[in-house]
């Protein structure tokens, strides 16, 4: 059966007497299930190489802890190394009031208080 367009070609079929589909609209989805796939396809290469870079990274880490290198601090450096504006100034944020809170703490523990405190702590 199925409609015709006004060039008079058949635009809708049925398949074994099932519902009708427009195969305008069949051949744009599957022209969008290959666009769909192309974008898989590149995003599956490139998550392919970032997990080797990981891993790479990785590797570079492990040798440079064998050579005696903290490894916690060479992956701080290496995370700096990527800091933007922004997070540089939010992590000296963050560095100020830690020391800001260790001075004050330190003034404590040389307080009164703070002496009497550690006493019953060792008491």
């Amino acid at each position: 059966m199925g409609r015709r367009g006004s060039n008079g070609i058949r635009t809708s079929v049925s398949i074994a007497g099932g519902e009708e589909i427009d195969v305008t609209d069949a051949m744009n989805r599957v022209g969008a299930n290959a666009d769909l796939r192309q974008f898989l396809d590149r995003a599956i290469v490139l998550e392919d190489q970032r997990r080797d870079a990981a891993k790479g990274v990785k590797d570079v880490l492990d040798e440079a802890q064998g050579a005696g290198f903290d490894r916690k601090a060479l992956t701080l450096l290496l995370k700096r190394h990527f800091e933007d504006d922004t997070q540089r100034a939010a992590r000296k944020a963050t560095e100020t009031a830690l020391e800001l809170m260790e001075r004050a703490l330190g003034d404590f523990i040389t307080s009164p208080l703070g002496e009497a405190a550690r006493a019953s702590m060792h008491a």
